[in-house]
C-alpha cells in the first residue's frame, strides 16, 4: 500500500521537472511587423502629356519575404512635388495571380498611405504586392531642357531592399538631344552612383541597383527633355487641376456667407431714420453717458464705463484724486489714481450704476479711498455684469431689438456636425473651411445688433449730441440757419457755464470728443472742480481733459481680465532623395 509519505515525494518529483521542463523548452518571440526584407522593388513608369505638366503611369512590383505573420505592408506616396499637388488617381492593388489585395488609404506627413492587406487575416513567407496608380505634376523646368527628377522606391523605408529597378517608357522625341541621364543611390542627399542607367532606341530608359540598398535608401533617376512638349502649370491649370479641392475649401464659407448676409438683410439691419443730423445739447430721453456711447456703436466699451465713473464725480458721489508717484530710483514721477467714495447712499441710481459703484467700494464708507491699480484683477468681472446690465436697459428700453437666436442655433448644430465628420474622415481642408465657415457667422452674428425705430431716433438725437459737443459757435450758428434747422428740438443753444460743462462732460467722453468739448470752455473755471483732485499749478478745462485721459486709461485697465501666464539632377547639383516620387513604406 501507497502511503501518503509516498504520494507527496511523488506529487513533489513531478512539479520538478514540469518546472525544469518549462525552463528547457525553446523559447519563441513575436517579430516585429518591420522586420523583414524587400527582395525586389520594380517600378514600370509610362510618361505622357496628357498633363502639360507630366503625367506618370506608374506600376510597383514589390517582393516581401515577411519572416513573422503579417497583415501586409504600408505603401506612403507623396502628394506634392515642388509645391504642386501630384493629384494620385486610378489606384489599384493586386497580387502576381491579378487577385486584388484589399486596402484603405489616409494621410499622413504629406504622404497618402496605402494600408495593403486584410486587418482579419495574415500572411506570413513571400508575398508580391502590384500596385498601380497615377500622378501628375512630375516634370521641373529649366531654361535649357526640362527634366523627370524621379525616386523610385523612396528613402523612408525601415526595410532593406535586395535588388531595384525602374523602366520608364518615353516618347523617343520627348528626350532631349544630349540624351543626359543619372541615377543616385543612397539616403537623401547621398552623390553615390552605386546604379546603371541606360536609354533604347525606343525611347524606354531602364535603371537598376548594382548592390543591396540598406534601409532609408533609395534608387533616383534623373532623365533630360526636350524643352516644348511640357510646359509650367497655368493659374487656369492650378484651378483645373484643384476644383474638387476648391469646392472643399470654398464650399461653406460660401454658404456660410450667403445665410449670414441673408439673415442680417432680412432682420439685421436698422429702420430708416430721419437722415439728418443737427445740433442738439442734452441726451435723448435723459440716457446715461455709457448708454448713449452703446447705442451709438452697439458696444458697451472701456470708455463707457469710465465715462459712467466720471459722471459719478460730477454728480458727487465720488472724487477722483490723481497724485504724482516717484520711479524707482527716484529718477522721475509716474502719475497714480484713485477713487475716493463721497457719496454712499446708491438709492437714486440706476441698476448698471450700483453695479459699478459696489464693485468700487466694499465699505461703503464716507471717505473710502480705492487705488485703481488694486482693481486690475478683480473689477473685469463687475464690469461685465455692468455691460450686460447696460445692454438689456436698451432692450427693455425699446431701443435695441433682442437677438433671436433660434435660427443660428440650427446652423451652429449643421456645422458643428460637418466639423466632426471631417475630422473622423481625416478631410483637414474641410475642418478648416469649417472653422471659417464658423467665424464668418461669428462675425454676422455681431452685426445682428439692431435698433427699433425707436433706436433710430434715439441715435441721430445723439449723433446731433455729438455735433454740439465737437463743434465751434460760428459753425453751429451756421447750421441752425440752415433749411435742416426745423428738424431740430431745441434752436438756442444753452448759455456756457460750468454746470453746463461738467453735465455734458461725460457724454464728451463717451463719444470720444471731450478735447474738443474742453477747446470751447477753456476759461470757464475760476477755481479747480471739488470732484477731481490734480497736482497742478494752472488750470483751464483743456489741463482737466488731459489729467482725465490719464485716469480714464488706468480706469479701463481695470475692465479687462488678467493674461494668462530648387535645382537641377544634372550639373553636380543632383543626389538620392532629391525628386519626386519615393515616399516610404512598411509592415503591419
Amino acid at each position: 500500500m501507497i502511503n501518503r509519505r509516498t504520494i507527496r515525494q511523488v506529487a513533489i518529483s513531478v512539479s520538478l521537472l514540469a518546472v525544469v521542463g518549462i525552463f528547457l523548452l525553446p523559447r519563441t518571440t513575436k517579430a516585429d511587423v518591420n522586420d523583414f526584407v524587400v527582395t525586389n522593388f520594380q517600378a514600370d513608369y509610362t510618361l505622357t502629356n496628357k498633363d502639360p505638366q507630366g503625367q506618370l503611369g506608374t506600376k510597383e512590383i514589390i517582393d516581401v519575404n515577411f519572416t513573422d505573420y503579417n497583415h501586409g505592408i504600408l505603401r506612403a506616396i507623396p502628394d506634392t512635388y515642388k509645391g504642386h499637388n501630384v493629384h494620385i488617381k486610378d489606384i489599384s492593388v493586386v497580387n502576381s495571380s491579378g487577385q486584388a489585395w484589399p486596402f484603405s488609404t489616409y494621410t499622413q506627413n504629406g504622404n497618402l498611405v496605402l494600408k495593403i492587406g486584410d486587418p482579419y487575416q495574415t500572411v506570413t513567407g513571400k508575398q508580391e504586392f502590384i500596385i498601380n496608380y497615377t500622378v501628375q505634376n512630375v516634370i521641373s523646368f529649366y531654361k535649357d531642357h526640362d527634366e523627370l527628377y524621379w525616386d523610385i522606391n523612396g528613402d523612408q523605408w525601415q526595410q532593406p531592399f535586395d535588388h531595384v529597378s525602374a523602366t520608364f517608357h518615353i516618347p523617343a522625341n520627348y528626350l532631349s538631344a544630349d540624351g543626359k541621364l543619372a541615377c543616385y543611390t543612397g539616403a537623401y542627399g547621398s552623390t553615390e552612383s552605386d546604379c546603371t542607367i541606360q536609354v533604347d532606341a525606343d525611347g524606354t530608359v531602364s535603371s537598376q541597383t548594382s548592390s543591396k540598398l540598406q534601409p532609408y535608401q533609395t534608387l533616383t533617376d534623373v532623365i533630360s527633355l526636350r524643352t516644348g512638349i511640357f510646359r509650367p502649370s497655368t493659374l487656369a491649370d492650378l484651378v483645373k487641376e484643384n476644383s474638387l479641392l476648391l469646392v472643399e475649401a470654398f464650399a461653406l464659407p460660401l454658404l456660410a456667407l450667403i445665410v449670414g448676409f441673408t439673415r442680417w438683410w432680412l432682420r439685421g439691419r436698422d429702420p430708416k431714420g430721419r437722415g439728418t443730423i443737427v445740433p442738439e445739447y442734452d441726451s435723448p430721453d435723459g440716457l446715461k453717458p455709457a448708454a448713449v456711447g452703446t447705442l451709438i456703436d452697439f458696444k458697451v466699451d472701456n470708455r463707457d464705463i469710465s465715462a459712467t465713473i466720471i459722471d459719478m464725480a460730477v454728480r458727487k458721489y465720488l472724487r477722483i484724486i490723481e497724485a504724482d508717484k516717484k520711479k524707482l530710483l527716484g529718477i522721475g514721477t509716474n502719475k497714480t489714481y484713485s477713487l475716493q467714495l463721497i457719496n454712499p447712499d446708491f438709492s437714486g441710481l440706476n441698476d448698471f450704476e450700483q453695479t459699478i459703484m459696489n464693485g468700487l467700494f466694499s465699505t461703503k464708507q464716507v471717505n473710502e479711498t480705492v487705488d485703481l491699480s488694486t482693481l486690475k484683477n478683480s473689477f473685469y468681472t463687475t464690469a461685465a455684469t455692468a455691460r450686460k446690465k447696460i445692454n438689456d436697459d436698451l432692450v427693455n428700453g425699446g431701443y435695441l431689438i433682442k437677438k433671436s437666436n433660434a435660427g443660428i442655433g440650427v446652423i451652429a448644430i449643421i456645422f458643428t456636425l460637418v466639423f466632426i465628420v471631417s475630422i473622423l474622415i481625416k478631410k483637414d481642408v474641410i475642418v478648416f473651411s469649417d472653422i471659417v465657415a464658423g467665424l464668418i457667422l461669428v462675425g454676422f452674428e455681431k452685426l445682428m445688433a439692431t435698433r427699433s425705430v425707436k433706436g433710430v431716433a434715439a441715435k441721430e438725437y445723439i449723433e446731433g449730441l455729438k455735433l454740439y459737443l465737437q463743434t465751434a459757435d460760428a459753425e453751429r450758428f451756421k447750421m441752425l440757419q440752415s433749411p435742416n434747422a426745423p428738424y431740430s428740438t431745441q434752436t438756442n443753444a444753452p448759455v456756457k457755464t460750468v454746470d453746463l460743462f461738467e453735465k455734458l462732460l461725460p457724454y464728451a467722453v463717451s463719444l470720444g470728443v471731450e478735447k474738443d468739448w474742453a477747446g470751447q470752455f477753456k476759461d470757464i473755471y475760476k477755481q479747480p472742480p471739488d470732484w477731481y483732485q490734480g497736482n497742478w499749478q494752472t488750470f483751464n478745462t483743456i489741463y482737466l481733459v488731459s489729467s482725465l485721459s490719464g485716469s480714464v486709461s488706468a480706469i479701463s485697465s481695470s475692465f479687462s481680465a488678467p493674461s494668462s501666464s530648387s535645382v537641377s539632377g544634372f550639373g553636380g547639383g543632383g543626389f538620392g532623395g532629391g525628386g519626386g516620387g519615393g515616399g516610404g513604406g512598411g509592415g503591419w
